[in-house]
């Protein structure tokens, strides 16, 4: 562990979330520690998060941490979490509302990191939680609708059964036209940056297969509990215009 001394910015709290000493994070809290306190604007939550720490970022923002505090790149917690591929720390800080438009110095958001880095997985989270963001907007109306949506975890609360899976590659592979994908994604409230980011995955001829796959599982953790997505599916491509697909 790195000594700390009173000419450095960083605090006992930077260090200690930095090395995952996650009770001597609790006591120095306890003691009234700044858990936003500044070292070239990297906070405590920075630290935990570049350290791969979710269990510190959970503790931390549960404290009050600034979930989108911004270092002197313009790097909130979310871009060191995606840049060090930590799943469960970009979990974390989804699921705490982290801003999913803030640009770093060199322009990229979140997602743009992941895309470039091929972080297939956390493109997937990224992509998840800024369509259930824009969702939510929509259905402020309804109390209920944010308590009932699925973890921004692929595996969190509901795995994909083999009947569905079978049924999206059999959709993705053998059914739907190379731009097809991109109108169900279109008709879901998906962006054209989320669909640059799942076609940046993978390329080829044939890529569209794929792209398709994964818009299909990544659409399908997005629904409510309660919808059948069965029915959201043929509605879907009724709505593209393939209404022989839908059966």
């Amino acid at each position: 562990m790195e000594q700390y001394t009173p000419q450095m910015d960083r605090s006992g709290l930077h260090y200690a979330s930095a090395n995952g000493h996650d009770q001597i994070v609790n006591q120095l809290l306890d003691s009234g520690a700044d858990y936003d306190a500044n070292d070239k604007g990297n906070t405590p939550l920075y630290s935990a998060a570049e350290n791969d720490h979710p269990k510190i970022v959970q503790f931390l923002l549960n404290n009050g941490a600034d979930v989108n505090a911004e270092n002197i790149r313009l790097q909130t917690p979310l871009h060191i979490g995606v840049e060090k591929a930590s799943v469960e720390v970009v979990d974390v800080l989804l699921h705490a509302g982290a801003d999913l438009h803030i640009q770093e110095k060199s322009g990229k958001t979140a997602l743009g990191i992941a895309s470039r880095g091929s972080l297939i997985g956390i493109v997937d989270m990224i992509i998840k939680a800024e369509h259930d963001q824009c969702c939510d907007k929509e259905n402020l109306s309804n109390v209920t609708h944010s308590k009932t949506r699925m973890s921004h975890s692929a595996t969190a609360h509901n795995e994909v059964s083999d009947y569905l899976k079978s049924v999206f590659w059999k959709l993705a592979t053998k059914q739907l036209k190379p731009n097809d994908w991109k109108m169900l994604a279109k008709h879901w409230q998906f962006t054209d940056n989320h669909i640059k980011a799942i076609e940046h995955q993978y390329t080829g001829n044939e890529s569209y297969k794929e792209h398709g796959y994964r818009l299909l599982l990544i659409w399908y953790h997005s629904l409510e509990k309660n919808e059948n997505p069965i029915k959201k599916l043929f509605e879907g491509l009724v709505a593209i215009g393939q209404r022989e697909l839908a059966g």
